[in-house]
């Protein structure tokens, strides 16, 4: 006998695969067309934290002649924040806490307030590529309409200008490195409070190391290239 790990992937409907194929190849037509096409992308998402998060152990196996019956308890509906990141080849934008539920009007008043405040200031705003999932509040018309005016034919997501694929957080930086990252720092630090939660959280955004996210953008590259390869089916069991 061997041991086996479970290994968790979204999941995929029936018309999913064509759409990330489409999708994989007009990323990668537009990389190769425009030398400075990555250096304008900036991917965006929410992740909410929990108090009750613990470091994520996958790689813990346990060996024995019987079933242990370990059980680990989790609090019900525990405390938690809602934090926005954006990220760039060179740079994270956030972290942006959210003061209740990610609404349409919240989603909105963030865009407004805070990342074109943040990209103006930086003299990105009339360059940047946007991009966001389909999340409902990301849908609605009013949001859809101040992405069409702040970055005309310039976002990416669902019914924007460029398509994001729905189901496809194994494509986005943001979901398939720095959540992940952020959560294990952050979770071995111990929170015991909401309070210390959002300070620890933003003190490791901004340690994240910048030079490593060049590197995440090519592993974004490599993703590309290995959905297009499954036919738009999961890949990651080859990263």
């Amino acid at each position: 006998m061997k041991p086996y790990k479970i290994h968790f992937s979204q999941q995929l409907f029936t018309d999913d695969r064509a759409a990330r194929v489409v999708m994989c190849n007009d990323f990668q037509q537009r990389i190769a067309s425009d030398d400075n096409f990555l250096s304008r992308l900036c991917f965006s998402d929410e992740a909410t934290f929990h108090l009750s998060g613990h470091v994520n152990r996958h790689n813990c196996v346990v060996w024995g002649t019987q079933n242990p019956h370990v059980v680990e308890e989790v609090p019900i509906k525990s405390p938690g924040v809602t934090v926005w990141c954006a990220m760039f080849r060179d740079v994270i934008i956030g972290p942006y806490f959210f003061d209740s539920t990610v609404t349409s009007k919240a989603y909105k008043k963030m865009l407004e307030e805070y990342l074109v405040p943040e990209l103006r200031r930086r003299r990105r705003l009339r360059t940047t590529i946007f991009q966001q999932d389909g999340a409902p509040p990301h849908w609605s018309l009013e949001v859809r309409a101040f992405l069409n005016q702040n970055f005309p034919a310039r976002w990416i997501g669902r019914d924007g200008p460029s398509h994001w694929s729905a189901r496809s957080p194994d494509l986005s930086p943001l979901d398939f490195y720095l959540w992940g990252f952020i959560k294990d720092r952050v979770y071995r630090r111990r929170p015991s409070s909401l309070s210390e939660l959002h300070d620890f959280i933003e003190e490791e955004v901004m340690a994240v190391p910048v030079d490593c996210l060049p590197g995440v953008f090519s592993n974004f590259e490599r993703r590309l290239r290995l959905c297009l390869r499954e036919g738009g089916g999961h890949f990651e069991q080859y990263l």
